[in-house]
Order: structure tokens, then C-alpha cells, then sequence
């Protein structure tokens, strides 16, 4: 599915902030675009209702993955709202209380795993390769994650707020490019793409991986160049 294709028809969600989430949204997509509709997707420790109208429009076979009961609530909500308003044809996405570093679904389990809004927070390389080779282990595809660069306009402004208050656990924390790609190689993840949401003025960042001991979707990696480019 052509990734402006599917954004034409992501509604707003009520988590939307307009074109931030619009952007997003086609960054997840493009992320995406490799696998085929129908595909067992797992959405794990982001809110679990984010990309729901993305792997609805996909017709993909969504799990939705949160340690708190109260955002899968909503997200079954949401998912309820979609398909009310879609007449939706994707199967129901099924809704687990599982969170990293350790989710409890079995070795390989999913075509692919999105994981945003995670990693943001973690401030060392431990932390994020620990939940990095968790996402690998259950992955047989692709493993898309997010993260804070530290190359963007909004990275400084990033910083300087945690300046102000450094203990302050709402903060993103900004990581260079070349360091979460080192994460991902450490944990067993080959780097095959990058999406960023607004080049040099948003940090928010995708990065699309493959196991590397896994069994790769050749279609996928025939279609996108390494990493060859620095940020």
C-alpha cells in the first residue's frame, strides 16, 4: 500500500496533534510499505491505540500490547470507533497487558513489531539494546522503533528542558543517530531504513530493522538501500 495512499485516509485520532500525527502516521506506513495486507503486527508500549487506524487500513492482523489496562480499554475503544466509522474489514486487533524488556510472547511470533514512544525514554545503551533483543526474539521481520535524535531543532529544545528540570521523567532524550543505530547492531538488528518525521527540525525518527539471524523478507530488502547515509 502506497504510504500517501493510506495517510489520506488515517482519520485524526483523538491522540492526534494534527500534522504531527499526520506525518507520523506516513512515516509508520512508509516503515510498513514492505509487508504484505494481512500481515500479524504487534504494537507494543505505545498507548496501544496510536496506529490502530494505520494497521486497520492495512487490513493487518493487529496486536496491541500495554502494561496498563486502562489504555487497552481505550484502545479496544478506539478500535470499536474506527470500525463503526470505516466500515472496517481488518480482523479485531486482540489486546494484551505486556510491556518490555520482557513481553512473554513466543520466539518469532509476529511479521513484524512496532515499538514507539519507548525508547525515547531510556537513557542508557543497556536499556534499550535489553528491549531492542526482546523485540528481535519475537520478530521474524521487520522491527520498526522511534527515537529522539539528537541531530534536530526539536532535540534542543529537548535539552534545555531537561536543563531546567533534569529529573523530570516526561522529557525525550535525545540520542545521536549513530548511537541507536550501534544499539540496534548490538542487539541483533540490521538497520535496512530510516523515516524521519521532519527532517532536521523534528526528532522524531523510524528506524526499520531486520533480525539478523532471522529469515528476511527478500522483497523487503531488495527494495530499500543500507544505511549508507549519515544524519
Amino acid at each position: 500500500m502506497h504510504a500517501d495512499w493510506a495517510i489520506e485516509r488515517v482519520p485524526d485520532s483523538r491522540m492526534s496533534n494534527g500534522w504531527a500525527h499526520r506525518r507520523a502516521c506516513r512515516s509508520i506506513c512508509r516503515a510498513l510499505s514492505g509487508l504484505p495486507s494481512g500481515s500479524t503486527v504487534l504494537d507494543v508500549s505505545s498507548g496501544s491505540e496510536k496506529w490502530l487506524d494505520v494497521l486497520a487500513q492495512r487490513g493487518d492482523r493487529a496486536t496491541c500490547a500495554d502494561p496498563s489496562e486502562s489504555a487497552l480499554a481505550d484502545a479496544s475503544q478506539q478500535w470499536h470507533e474506527i470500525k463503526r466509522a470505516r466500515n472496517c474489514e481488518a480482523p479485531e486487533p486482540t489486546f494484551v497487558a505486556a510491556s518490555l524488556p520482557k513481553t512473554g510472547f513466543p520466539d518469532r511470533h509476529f511479521d513484524a513489531v512496532i515499538c514507539t514512544g519507548h525508547f525515547d525514554r531510556l537513557s542508557t545503551s543497556d536499556l534499550r539494546i535489553e528491549a531492542l533483543r526482546e523485540l528481535r526474539r519475537i520478530s521474524r521481520g521487520p522491527v520498526v522503533v522511534s527515537f529522539c535524535n539528537a541531530f534536530s531543532l526539536d532535540a534542543l529544545q529537548l535539552g534545555l528542558a531537561r536543563k531546567r528540570s533534569p529529573i523530570s521523567s516526561h522529557h525525550r532524550i535525545p540520542v545521536p543517530v549513530w548511537s541507536f543505530l550501534n544499539d540496534l547492531r548490538r542487539a541483533g538488528l540490521n538497520p535496512v531504513d530510516r523515516h524521519a518525521v521532519l527532517w532536521g527540525i523534528s526528532s522524531l525518527w523510524h528506524i526499520v530493522s531486520l533480525p539478523v539471524s532471522g529469515r528476511a523478507c527478500d522483497s523487503l530488502v531488495t527494495s530499500r538501500a543500507s544505511l549508507a547515509k549519515v544524519a
